[in-house]
């Protein structure tokens, strides 16, 4: 199978006496794509299961399915399961099932914004499945509740586990914080989010750390200047520095981008200063009572600092605009749109 996304790296001239290869590629390269064009899946429609709409979800890929966990949707001609939605897709068939489990079952409650992240084979949820990788999943929230537990799925039983005892909860209630894994230390990270508050919202600017293997929270602590508190943001890890993306406070839109040292004693925040013209993040966010303007992206790095953002695309005239791609290289941050034909429509909190 080939990759959606190649990096180009520099080739050595003919010309002459061959010249050494650098032992780091030129610092723009990382950014220089070859995609392939976007295509649809085509899957069957479902009128009941109101696929089109749903927001706020997670997805997991496992062989040839593709689960759909958790979001806001509509559910026809009835409140709300009990329990968290869980739509798997089939690959070899494209059509869409529901696995919502019964009422009665152990599985989380009915959530959406909840945060999540892979876990390696070596910590299973179970001593049998030590082969088998894990989501964590953290917090979220309905229309009634700020939650603040944690749930393991395991996307090739399609099942739902408690984690160890010090993982249950996270140290906040919400929901749209970021959660991602540094596979150095064994450590998970947790940043921001968001808190209903008897109508506004709250948002936060913490960092909690959980440690794997010891089984606890701790807050982080930090010096210098910070990023605002926010949800909605994207985060990853790479080469023990977290980098944050986007996300809103409900007033304002954020296109800025941090990176936290976690070897530093104590853990530094930066701010990335772009060079050129930064992305484009739409207009101001009205803020408004039990509504989320959605504004989430996508992120991913490279070990050799290449970062790839999906998010929204500037629209023309009165068109909701296309969902885009753009890359930087953090040795020289410049923001450069990676082209490709037939992307999706821009659709929300959209789930990656």
């Amino acid at each position: 199978e080939k990759p959606l996304l190649k990096a180009k790296l520099p080739r050595a001239k003919a010309k002459g006496k061959a010249k050494a290869q650098p032992s780091v590629a030129d610092s723009e390269s990382y950014v220089h794509f070859r995609t392939a064009d976007w295509s649809s899946l085509d899957a069957q429609e479902h009128q009941e299961l109101k696929v089109e709409k749903i927001t706020g979800h997670c997805l997991v890929a496992s062989g040839h399915r593709i689960w759909c966990i958790g979001g806001d949707r509509e559910v026809e001609g009835k409140s709300p399961p009990a329990k968290i939605s869980l739509l798997m897709m089939d690959l070899r068939y494209r059509r869409w099932e529901d696995h919502t489990p019964p009422a009665a079952s152990y599985a989380p409650s009915w959530r959406w914004g909840h945060s999540s992240c892979m876990l390696p084979a070596k910590f299973p949820v179970r001593p049998q499945h030590k082969h088998r990788k894990v989501m964590l999943m953290c917090g979220g929230f309905d229309r009634d509740m700020n939650h603040l537990d944690s749930w393991h799925f395991c996307p090739l039983k399609g099942r739902f586990f408690v984690p160890a005892s010090g993982l249950k909860h996270v140290p906040l209630p919400g929901a749209y914080h970021s959660l991602a894994y540094c596979d150095v230390t064994d450590h998970v990270y947790l940043f921001g989010g968001q808190c209903c508050v008897g109508g506004p919202y709250h948002y936060f600017d913490a960092v909690f750390e959980h440690d794997l293997i010891d089984s606890h929270w701790a807050l982080l602590p930090r010096r210098g200047p910070t990023p605002e508190a926010r949800a909605q943001h994207a985060a990853v890890i790479s080469n023990r520095v977290m980098i944050i993306h986007g996300g809103t406070n409900g007033i304002r839109s954020f296109r800025d981008l941090w990176t936290l040292d976690l070897d530093a004693d104590p853990p530094r925040w930066s701010e990335v200063k772009i060079e050129g013209h930064p992305l484009w993040v739409g207009v101001r966010p009205r803020a408004r009572f039990w509504e989320v303007v959605p504004h989430r992206p996508f992120m991913a790095v490279s070990s050799c600092g290449g970062i790839m953002v999906a998010q929204r695309q500037k629209p023309e005239e009165s068109q909701p605009g296309k969902l885009g791609l753009f890359a930087l290289n953090l040795q020289k941050p410049r923001w450069r749109r990676v082209r490709t034909n037939l992307a999706p429509s821009w659709a929300g909190n959209f789930g990656a």
